[in-house]
């Protein structure tokens, strides 16, 4: 949602229900338990909101949650408002609704927008037409991730309020709602469990442990661990071309958690990191190599230290695949231009967006890794029906 240059604030206000998603068309595995998770995104913190006088936009059932979430964190809706005029003069948790437009000519209220989806953006497009600055949306989220668990809402939260106030991805942020955090969240549950390993495994390292992060995205797992760790030694690989104008901090917007960037395609052959890692990560990176896995895995493997583990997630969800089995995806073409032409997705929502080219069984998954002289320590079949597992380096 679009809140110029101003900072954004995005808040944890509390869990609304649970629910229990099956899949009926026969996936043993597939059965994700969340929780609908309510939020506060806008122009003010929960704390600053406490001294300030509210005013919800809406009376529907959002409304209700946003009312009653709130009061529970002591703040007190002072005033209702609606854009339906049959609601104007109906009374709203005992007070009388009035038109928004009654509100937008005065400073005298915070606005809280508690809208079904659908209305994020009109309702965005109203505030700036009317010169609303001082706004908050409330809104929900259903996810497997457990809000509750202060340890990890704290660094979660605080990774996404780093990433919605950085604008080195500003396609996203201006065509999504929320500014990325309805991007980020769904993803975040594809690799839920390997949140869960790295906090318990960050913690056995005396110093901060070396990082390389393969296709790191927005770079929401680097900027997890960096916050678990402060002290971690973060490197990226990225596939785009070097740029001097992508970020050399994960927090571009105040040069906080510096970063090694690496350009490179990690499955040409030819190109090679010399270095060893206490942690590779590749969340939803494996079933986008286009080139012999098996070549670019032992090569990953190469770059493991004596304790040094591989978090890897992948889809467990999906079947159309661009091969037969794994064994048939060729060898690197030879150039960059040839490999990215031939693998490149039709959908160009970044700078450098690459198809699923293989589905892995969990067979396979174990039959890879095997072949590459790694061992799989943990294995699970999250309630996101992904997999996610950790390698490690098979004794000799």
């Amino acid at each position: 949602m679009e809140l110029g240059d101003a900072v954004k604030y995005l808040d944890y206000v509390g869990d609304l229900f649970y629910g229990v998603h099956h899949d009926f068309s026969g996936n043993p595995h597939w059965q994700k338990k969340t929780a609908f998770v309510a939020f506060l995104y806008g122009s003010a913190s929960l704390e600053q909101l406490k001294k300030k006088k509210i005013a919800v936009l809406g009376t529907g059932e959002h409304s209700l949650w946003c009312t009653e979430l709130l009061g529970r964190h002591g703040i007190e809706i002072s005033a209702y408002c609606d854009n339906d005029p049959q609601m104007v003069g109906k009374l709203f948790f005992g007070k009388q609704v009035v038109s928004p437009f009654d509100l937008f000519e005065t400073d005298t209220y915070h606005l809280i927008a508690a809208p079904d989806q659908e209305h994020f953006e009109p309702i965005a497009d109203q505030f700036a037409h009317c010169g609303v600055k001082d706004y908050s949306f409330f809104f929900h989220a259903d996810t497997i991730i457990d809000f509750k668990d202060e340890e990890i809402r704290t660094v979660v939260m605080a990774a996404l309020n780093c990433l919605i106030n950085n604008e080195y991805s500003a396609q996203i942020h201006k065509n999504a709602p929320m500014g990325i955090t309805l991007r980020l969240l769904p993803g975040l549950e594809w690799w839920s469990q390997e949140l869960y390993w790295l906090r318990d495994d960050l913690k056995a390292f005396g110093q901060g442990p070396k990082v390389l992060d393969i296709g790191p995205g927005f770079g929401f797992v680097s900027l997890i661990i960096k916050l678990m760790r402060p002290q971690s030694n973060i490197h990226w690989l990225s596939l785009a071309v070097e740029d001097s104008t992508r970020p050399s901090f994960i927090d571009p917007a105040t040069k906080r958690y510096p970063i090694t960037q690496k350009f490179g395609m990690i499955e040409d052959p030819e190109y090679r990191i010399d270095e060893q890692y206490d942690c590779i990560i590749m969340t939803e990176v494996f079933e986008h190599f286009g080139a012999a896995p098996d070549v670019t895995l032992k090569k990953i493997a190469s770059m493991l230290g004596p304790n040094g583990r591989i978090y890897l997630s992948t889809p467990n969800w999906e079947n159309e695949n661009l091969y037969r089995s794994w064994r048939e995806i060729p060898p690197f073409s030879g150039d960059r231009e040839t490999y990215y032409k031939a693998n490149k997705s039709r959908i160009d929502w970044m700078d450098l967006n690459l198809k699923h080219t293989y589905f892995y069984t969990e067979k396979e998954l174990y039959e890879l890794s095997a072949l590459c002289g790694l061992e799989m320590e943990r294995f699970v079949i999250n309630d996101c029906n992904n997999f996610n597992c950790v390698l490690k380096r098979a004794k000799p």
